[in-house]
């Protein structure tokens, strides 16, 4: 990417993501609350996502390292 403004606009979009991207289980809630379903009332927001992944690389340091 050679482009100054699409580097200064991919920077500015790059930095607010989250360092450490664990789910959102209220957004996860928002998006049940919208599908409000008899069926979908049995599930919890855990129920559909895996935290594990980043949980991981979390606990093992490795994002902190990232960063530092």
């Amino acid at each position: 990417m050679t482009d100054p403004e699409k580097q200064e606009h991919f920077y500015r979009e790059v930095s607010n993501l989250p360092r450490k991207p664990y789910p959102s289980v209220e957004g996860i809630k928002k998006v049940m609350e919208s599908y409000d379903y008899h069926e979908m009332r049995k599930y919890k927001p855990e129920d559909f996502y895996d935290d594990s992944f980043i949980r991981e690389l979390d606990q093992s340091k490795f994002i902190d390292r990232l960063y530092n």
